[in-house]
């Protein structure tokens, strides 16, 4: 790899590691996305680097939403103040939504495996000498 596309990958994982969208850190870059993914795709190292730039984000965005909660004035008008807070609401219900999307450590759904064969043929068998 050359240090000039290396040079650029940094700058574009620091702009997403710092809540940039790939999208717009590229175009900032003049690279353009399609480019960015070639690059992603023929080398392991830029593809690493860019999963650790959408982790740190993503944990970036996860230490807002707390700073978000506390910024809310509840002095005042009683109206502005459940205007803010349902705006609010909002925000923090759709970024929690993105990042549990990007990011499944933060994601409140779980995944059960299983290993191991069930073997159907030798279960109907049983079942049936049962009879």
């Amino acid at each position: 790899m050359t240090k000039n596309k290396q040079s650029v990958v940094d700058l574009i994982c620091e702009d997403i590691a710092e809540g940039s969208s790939q999208r717009n850190a590229c175009l900032k870059h003049n690279i353009s996305e399609g480019t960015f993914r070639l690059w992603r795709r023929e080398e392991s190292g830029i593809n690493t680097q860019y999963a650790r730039a959408r982790k740190d984000r993503v944990n970036g965005w996860a230490e807002e939403l707390v700073d978000m909660t506390r910024s809310v004035d509840i002095t005042g008008d009683p109206m502005k103040v459940k205007a803010q807070i349902d705006l609010l609401k909002i925000e923090v219900d759709t970024r929690k939504w993105i990042i549990a999307r990007i990011d499944k450590d933060y994601s409140d759904r779980q995944t059960i495996e299983h290993t191991g064969e069930v073997a159907l043929a030798d279960r109907i068998s049983k079942a049936r000498n049962r009879k």
